[in-house]
């Protein structure tokens, strides 16, 4: 598995978005995820819905087989790419 992140939203600027009376909007504060499953699984799909780092820990975990501690938030996206992101 490959995961892609970054610290720009795509198209954005280069600004920083905490300046003092800089709005925070998704337009601002949303960033590409580019995850490539094994087997290409869902490659080329594309999945419209707000995920967090705890959703990338727990999909590392999940995808070497080994058991999030059970306090742990977070999704796993491989299941949220099967689902259309439900």
């Amino acid at each position: 598995m490959l995961v892609v992140t970054s610290a720009i939203a795509m198209g954005g600027g280069a600004r920083v978005p905490f300046g003092d009376g800089e709005a925070l909007g998704e337009d601002v504060l949303g960033i590409p995820l580019i995850v490539r499953f094994p087997e290409r699984r869902f490659g080329g799909s594309r999945v419209h819905v707000p995920t967090t780092a705890m959703d990338v820990a727990r999909t590392v975990l999940d995808s070497m087989g080994l058991d999030p501690p059970d306090e742990m938030e977070g999704r796993d996206l491989l299941e949220m790419a099967a689902h259309g992101g439900e």
